[in-house]
């Protein structure tokens, strides 16, 4: 039953993340370790001399990769019933491909399933193929929706003139659509990271070493068979490894989730405290900062398991619990994206509040006027202006003006004094 499901993700959430489905579920698992002894069977066919009577039927290979196109719920409860006999993943998959070698009339080549390799060659490579299939299908798409909707606002808000504040202090005005600008150009430098990364694995038998292939067909070249399998997957292969890959590479991706992920979570403060300030009103429904801060935690919960993931995984004599958690945290972070997406778009500009914001924090232009005198040689007054500001002497246009009026100086540099406003002091933003 639902209500006996302990994580809520694939309980109250499961509809927000069906297109993980095929990824690091029980299903998704088979039919990546499916596809890859089916391609490998497939290889040693096109390599063995005893088996080069298949190579010219291009039918037989089509009847061998339908059972990876085609694998289904049916075929992968088939699994579940031989692995509660043999509690073990791989080996369920390699007795079920016996089976419907039997049913493709294939049973001639069933001995050369899993020929010669192991276990860990088999669940290392459909791991990474399902996180490098799953970050260009899933995960990429969801973050261009977010990437959308961010230079959307970005788009819509570039000519709004606002406070910047800092520990909620005022110090300057700016443009509100260029302070979210710098968020988008943090996520396309570490999305341009992620997208670089080299997808790699182990596969050359228990400990790399090709032993049972190379003492059983010696007269093969197993490291330059296993270089193009791979290469054909997609991959790059490990040519040192022990009995389980090393995982460096997955540490760098999940670092780089990892890193996108803490940079959506710092938009998210700045968009809550702009929340606090006022400058936004709702377009359809009432703005909670709750609705951003369950998305942090999603974020966050993600960011704990790509963390762990990272530390842990190339350090592990035995990873499968690791491995299996590789797909909450992608659950956690689509979760966050949606919700993201969702909550931003109901998100319009209170410009009353915000120029109200704008005319109460007239301190905002101190710094430019500073820089002005202290350009004409009038230090001391510059100073003076600076203790009114730390006073809080001065925190509106009317007062701004009033300090600049009882100023002696220049007429012609009071005027350009007086000429300086928040809506001409946000700089150049290019």
């Amino acid at each position: 039953m639902d209500i006996l499901i302990i994580n809520s993700i694939d309980n109250k959430y499961r509809a927000n993340i069906k297109e993980l489905n095929d990824y690091f579920t029980e299903f998704g698992n088979m039919r990546f370790r499916i596809y890859v002894e089916i391609e490998y069977i497939i290889n040693l066919i096109q390599t063995l001399p005893e088996l080069s009577y298949l190579v010219n039927s291009s039918t037989n290979f089509n009847i061998l990769r339908n059972l990876y196109t085609n694998f289904n719920d049916k075929e992968a409860r088939k699994i579940k019933q031989i692995d509660s006999r043999l509690n073990d993943e791989v080996k369920s998959i390699e007795y079920y491909l016996r089976t419907k070698f039997d049913e493709i009339s294939l049973s001639t080549i069933k001995e050369y399933i899993h020929f010669g390799i192991d276990s860990s060659d088999i669940i290392n490579t459909s791991y990474i193929l399902q996180l490098k299939s799953c970050i260009t299908n899933v995960y990429n798409p969801n973050m261009q929706h977010v990437l959308t909707i961010l230079l959307d606002i970005i788009g819509k808000w570039s000519n709004i003139v606002c406070v910047k504040r800092y520990h909620h202090q005022p110090i300057c005005p700016t443009i509100l659509g260029k302070e979210l600008m710098v968020f988008y150009e943090r996520l396309l430098n570490e999305l341009s990271n992620l997208n670089n990364v080299k997808y790699t694995t182990k596969f050359g038998g228990i400990v790399g070493n090709f032993n049972e292939l190379h003492i059983s067909c010696p007269e093969v070249d197993w490291p330059a068979f296993a270089d193009k399998f791979i290469t054909n997957l997609g991959l790059q292969r490990n040519k040192y490894t022990s009995h389980t890959d090393h995982y460096d590479n997955y540490a760098v991706i999940f670092d780089s989730l990892r890193r996108v992920n803490n940079i959506l979570i710092n938009f998210i403060e700045n968009l809550c405290d702009y929340i606090i300030y006022g400058y936004f009103k709702p377009k359809t429904h009432r703005i909670y900062q709750s609705d951003f801060k369950t998305t942090e935690e999603n974020l966050s919960i993600a960011n704990d398991l790509f963390s762990l993931l990272s530390n842990k995984l190339p350090i592990s004599e035995s990873p499968m619990t690791l491995l299996k958690n590789i797909g909450p945290a992608f659950a956690h972070t689509l979760l966050s994206f949606k919700t993201l997406v969702r909550n931003v778009s109901n998100l319009d500009t209170n410009l009353e509040m915000i120029q109200l914001d704008v005319n109460n924090n007239w301190i905002i232009i101190s710094d430019g006027i500073q820089s002005i005198l202290r350009r004409a040689g009038s230090r001391e007054v510059a100073e003076l202006l600076k203790q009114y500001v730390h006073s809080g002497e001065i925190y509106n246009k009317e007062r701004m003006e009033l300090f600049i009026n009882s100023l002696q100086i220049d007429a012609t540099l009071k005027q350009k004094l007086l000429s300086v406003t928040p809506y001409n002091f946000y700089g150049i933003i290019k």
